[in-house]
């Protein structure tokens, strides 16, 4: 009795190996950014507690991180740079945020810890805002941009102000919700 001849091994479909090989490259890339995250908090950590140890003041001559914040002494966040916008913080509250993802920038806090404006940048445009004090919303916007076919443009936006009735924030600093 014969053997059956050995099976050759079956084509593999190129679209399903590409796509197999992209999602563990997206798994290894979180990996990686993990492990850096994790890495460079311990040196920070490492580097400030060495510093803190000998009476001195940390100083660096590169940071990198996804996420940075500034708080003042009280511990009142004053900035937020981030590389993916963060939530709207006001009146003790964090607002989603409508941008489109990927959208980095920087926001700028009261002594309160209430959003008054900030920048903003993805891809081809870029804007710089102020918002109203007593509604979590921008008042004025100064923006530039690259359309699809390659034209620029640059625009001021002057919104109007809000109609609905303004957050007491005197009420709110006494503690009213």
């Amino acid at each position: 009795m014969t053997q059956p001849a050995p099976s050759s091994p079956s084509p593999v479909d190129p679209s399903v190996a590409i796509a197999r090989l992209a999602s563990q490259l997206r798994w290894h890339r979180r990996l990686l950014a993990v492990f850096g995250l994790v890495l460079a908090a311990g040196m920070i950590a490492f580097a400030v507690q060495e510093s803190l140890a000998s009476g001195g003041t940390a100083r660096f001559d590169e940071l990198t991180v996804q996420r940075l914040t500034v708080a003042g002494p009280d511990g009142v966040r004053r900035y937020i740079l981030s590389h993916d916008m963060p939530s709207v913080p006001f009146v003790g509250r964090e607002w989603e945020r409508t941008v489109p993802p990927g959208m980095a920038g920087l926001v700028m806090l009261d002594p309160k810890g209430n959003e008054v404006g900030g920048y903003a940048a993805i891809d081809s445009h870029a804007m710089l805002s102020l918002d109203y004090r007593d509604h979590p919303l921008e008042a004025v916007v100064l923006g530039t941009g690259k359309a699809d076919d390659g034209s620029q443009a640059a625009q001021i936006l002057l919104k109007q102000p809000p109609t609905d009735p303004a957050v007491d924030m005197d009420a709110v600093d006494r503690g009213a919700k």
